[in-house]
């Protein structure tokens, strides 16, 4: 006999179905359809609701169904049906049969018996090759499935995979290799630089027609079969034909993320070509560790160029691992750019006072102590010797 065990409490479960002002006074339950109020299979019938009883199931088929339970006050009132969905499994049956067939397709369900056959004996070994040599190129769905000796098929198990394209010899020679700039003219419609086999690219593409400032470079190439390939692209920069006549007429650097050009802090300067900048940089509020400082400049054209960058640091680690094994402290710490040698300090507490460590001074980024120590807090800090 198949039974549901349910377990609940008023509050979780009859909240809202038993109307909570007077006393519960009767507790049914139904399946899937309603017979009405007082119709239902009762099972509580007392005040202080404990649902205890054990709901039977017996008489449903295997499947989904939907259990309902309401409660009546000592006023009459029902209240509103509470459900859930359960399932029903198929009764056990240990005797499945064995595995008659096995068969396989791609992508699509052909019916059940109407895939490629791959097994007939009841020992599964999948030994035979799956072809593919139907597909085209491109992503396929490979479905196995099979059969008992009672004639149950079983759901199929698929795997997704890719088929590439042949090897590169049968797609013929490269017939022609062409450039443009910028934008795309289409297939065919720009500059040719290869008509032969052997793909050497000696000849020099011509950027005289461009503008000073950033562009893009793109190259192409087409076989005997007519087939384009992607194009492969190149950012580059074209340098002002006369120097003199520009002037560098603002500087400015940002640290870390690019704030967009006009928008970095700005260093004082007088513009002219070229420009020499001696000051301090100040990082108020900078967090300890590696960061990236940039530095670009604007004409007065207003064209930017391309910022100039350099990896510092405020000379403090900022991610120390500290690790105890075997009576054996080690502090460790990712190496910061620049530095000669680092200082370990400790303190009883997080607020300090940090005084150094005696063996505490090392060029490398960790420290070992060995013996007895006490629960401490600990700083690195570095120092860089200018050449």
């Amino acid at each position: 006999m198949q039974r549901i065990v349910l377990t609940l409490a008023l509050l979780a479960f009859l909240g809202c179905g038993a109307m909570l002002w007077g006393g519960v006074t009767r507790i049914e339950y139904f399946f899937d359809t309603d017979p009405g109020p007082g119709g239902g299979t009762q099972l509580y019938s007392r005040d202080p609701v404990e649902v205890s009883q054990l709901i039977s199931a017996a008489s449903l088929s295997p499947g989904l169904h939907r259990l309902f339970i309401r409660g009546k006050n000592d006023l009459g009132k029902w209240g509103l049906p509470q459900s859930r969905y359960f399932l029903v499994p198929e009764p056990f049956n240990p005797v499945y049969g064995t595995i008659s067939r096995l068969e396989y397709f791609f992508d699509t369900d052909p019916g059940y018996g109407n895939g490629t056959p791959i097994y007939t004996r009841n020992l599964v070994d999948v030994s035979p090759l799956i072809s593919a040599a139907a597909l085209s190129p491109g992503l396929h769905k490979l479905m196995v499935r099979g059969r008992n000796t009672l004639g149950k098929w079983g759901l199929p198990s698929a795997r997704y995979f890719l088929l590439p394209s042949a090897p590169p010899g049968p797609h013929g020679t490269i017939s022609r290799v062409e450039y443009f700039f910028d934008t795309d003219p289409g297939n065919g419609n720009g500059i040719q630089i290869y008509s032969r086999n052997s793909v050497d690219l000696t000849q020099i593409v011509s950027a005289s027609a461009l503008s000073m400032g950033i562009h893009r470079l793109f190259v192409r190439a087409k076989n005997s079969g007519g087939k384009w390939g992607m194009p492969v692209s190149r950012s580059f920069l074209v340098p002002p034909q006369t120097p003199g006549s520009f002037n560098v007429t603002r500087l400015e650097y940002y640290v870390d993320s690019d704030p967009g050009f006009g928008n970095g802090t700005q260093v004082s300067l007088t513009p002219g070509t070229p420009v020499s900048v001696s000051v301090g940089l100040p990082f108020p509020g900078i967090s300890d560790g590696i960061h990236k400082l940039f530095v670009r400049g604007r004409n007065n054209q207003g064209q930017w160029g391309f910022p100039a960058s350099s990896v510092f640091s405020n000379g403090i680690p900022a991610d120390l691992v500290l690790t105890v094994s075997a009576g054996t402290l080690t502090l460790s710490w990712t190496d910061l750019p620049g530095v000669d040698a680092y200082t370990v300090y400790s303190a009883d507490l997080p607020e300090g006072p940090f005084l150094p460590e005696p063996s505490g001074s090392l060029p490398d980024n960790a420290w070992i102590y060995n013996g007895t120590f006490p629960f401490r807090f600990y700083r690195v800090t570095s120092t860089y010797v200018e050449p």
